[in-house]
């Protein structure tokens, strides 16, 4: 996919192009980023796939909505989804990993886990 940096991070600009070097924005228009800031978080457009509430808040500046959609595991599940309040007041069960749904990057990969 073409705003994929790596495993855990992709451009929310839609923007990062390996192949050339730069990064453009979709319609062409140069950021004025270089590539090596493409990997770190001097770029505004570096994003993780699936951040944490706490990441969320950290990359964003706000704190993740209580309706707001999340993945999360229970001990030795696969992802399911539901709502943030939801995951917070489980009865039944503890959610183990917590991830803001709030990218197109879709549901992550049963192995993967947040960092």
């Amino acid at each position: 996919m073409r705003a994929e940096i790596n495993r855990n991070f992709y451009c929310s600009a839609n923007a990062y192009k390996h192949e050339k070097g730069d990064c453009f924005f979709s319609n062409g228009t140069a950021i004025g980023w270089k590539w090596d800031n493409c990997r770190n978080s001097s770029c505004p457009h570096y994003h993780r796939k699936w951040p944490t509430p706490e990441q969320f808040e950290e990359e964003y500046g706000v704190k993740y909505p209580e309706r707001g959609g999340v993945y999360y595991t229970v001990i030795g599940s696969e992802w399911m989804a539901d709502n943030y309040w939801y995951v917070l007041n489980m009865q039944e069960a503890k959610a183990e990993n917590i991830v803001c749904a709030c990218t197109p990057w879709g549901m992550p990969p049963d192995t993967w886990r947040p960092e």
